[in-house]
């Protein structure tokens, strides 16, 4: 008994050591289904792509899809990947925008744009705003009832702003609270480029 009191922080650390280093790693950490991404950095690592999975093929590639991420066989496991243009997937992720710009209706995801087919969901190119400071009414599901304001930026293009209404007034992508309908000038202040 003394021979293990005496080498008891020892024996601890050792045991200790082998359960964080004889761990299944896996690189990938999920994001909460509720929040959406906006810029996720490229590329990240996986050992094996998460379950269940689609196979996608474009261009005579194929991609593993799951729950709006692309990924392709890496070195070592497998690599997430920005969306190919073209692919049609049959799922959106439940934290997925639905934009109109333009009058048309699009699905956004991780700065990724969906258009509804027949066959499913196909990836497209950003859209283009061409009526500046448009309020576009979306339902944005379980968040309540969410407004899309494309905001001017200075090289011409614009920056679409999602705020949700809530009790309060309005609630802006960084948590701000507008306790009115905020005007373009508004968020030009924060979010044009």
């Amino acid at each position: 008994m003394k021979i293990f009191q005496k080498y008891y922080k020892i024996i601890l650390i050792c045991v200790f050591s082998g359960i964080v280093f004889f761990q299944q790693i896996n690189a990938y950490a999920w994001w909460p289904s509720w929040q959406p991404r906006y810029s996720r950095p490229y590329p990240r690592r996986v050992m094996s792509v998460p379950r269940p999975y689609k196979i996608v093929i474009v261009s005579g590639l194929k991609y593993y899809y799951h729950r709006g991420i692309f990924f392709r066989p890496g070195s070592s496991g497998f690599v997430s990947v920005r969306a190919p243009l073209g692919a049609v997937v049959s799922d959106l992720p439940p934290s997925c925008l639905t934009v109109c710009v333009n009058g048309s209706t699009y699905y956004t995801y991780d700065n990724v744009y969906y258009s509804k087919k027949s066959r499913g969901f196909m990836v497209v190119s950003q859209p283009v705003v061409t009526t500046p400071g448009r309020y576009e009414y979306k339902d944005y599901g379980h968040n309540g009832d969410t407004v899309v304001i494309h905001i001017p930026n200075t090289n011409g293009s614009y920056m679409p702003v999602v705020i949700t209404r809530s009790r309060k007034g309005y609630i802006g992508p960084q948590g701000e609270l507008y306790p009115e309908h905020p005007t373009v000038e508004q968020l030009q202040v924060l979010y044009a480029r």
